[in-house]
């Protein structure tokens, strides 16, 4: 029954978008600029858990491109539907935040404010880090485009493996994929530090690997494969995400997401 649903738009889903939008408002509101508040940083204090929902957005994307790769006939297929998708919106959103920041004289709009530069990070969903690193450029005109660029990273990985994997096979290959890399990287890190550098770090998306492998593990739960393999990928993915928590309450947070996505995906 629940395979009759893979294709169509999915109201959970957009329910827990709706979750995720309100805690990165939140955060942004009250909490990523004190500086700039009239009121700093404490009047809503636990509003700094808000930047979690953009890990519960990527759970979100590894669960919704899973099931968009199934039905798709090839990967320009695919392609030219997450570009149809995405860049519009990008040019438009870019260009009206370019022009408020550069109208309006504030604290805050003179220290985000970047020059045009800045258009080529932001239009080409790449690493403004190597931009900046290698021609000087500016970073995003919204800083917030970031989560865009990791999300299109994750979009080319993950129909790279979709058509070289064996039908049927991509729900198990690419969490392992995912997360033996992150795992590796890790690895060589923390026995030679600044051994993996920062640009790698991002391009290959390493902070985040393991919410897009959770979310590709609850699609293969949501369509009926549900088995001890699965339970071994969930397990892993949110060991990292607790490991990586900076404090207790982030981690119980953390715990709610994966258990809110589980108790609907299951």
């Amino acid at each position: 029954m629940k395979n009759t649903l893979i294709g169509r738009r999915i109201p959970e889903i957009d329910g827990l978008r709706a979750v995720a939008v309100l805690a990165v408002v939140l955060y942004h509101y009250f909490q990523a600029y004190p500086q700039h508040y009239p009121y700093g940083a404490g009047l809503l204090s636990w509003a700094k858990y808000g930047d979690l929902g953009v890990e519960l957005f990527f759970v979100i994307s590894g669960f919704v491109i899973t099931l968009s790769l199934a039905h798709q006939p090839g990967p320009w297929r695919f392609a030219l539907k997450r570009v149809a998708r995405l860049w519009p919106a990008m040019a438009v959103c870019s260009i009206l935040t370019f022009a408020f920041l550069h109208s309006v004289d504030s604290g805050f709009s003179r220290e985000v404010q970047g020059g045009l530069s800045g258009f080529v990070a932001s239009w080409s969903f790449t690493s403004q880090g190597f931009w900046h690193s290698a021609f000087g450029f500016d970073g995003y005109v919204d800083v917030v485009y970031w989560t865009l660029a990791v999300e299109i990273r994750f979009y080319l990985l993950a129909a790279a493996i979709f058509w070289l994997v064996p039908a049927g096979r991509f729900d198990t290959a690419a969490p392992l994929v995912l997360l033996l890399m992150q795992s590796m990287f890790a690895v060589a890190e923390f026995a030679v530090p600044g051994l993996v550098p920062q640009v790698l770090i991002e391009t290959l998306f390493l902070a985040y690997a393991h919410l897009f492998a959770a979310g590709i593990t609850f699609a293969a739960v949501f369509a009926g494969a549900c088995n001890r393999r699965q339970a071994a990928l969930l397990f892993w993915s949110f060991a990292v995400a607790y490991y990586r928590a900076e404090d207790s309450w982030e981690a119980v947070f953390l715990a709610l997401i994966f258990l809110a996505v589980a108790a609907w995906a299951g």
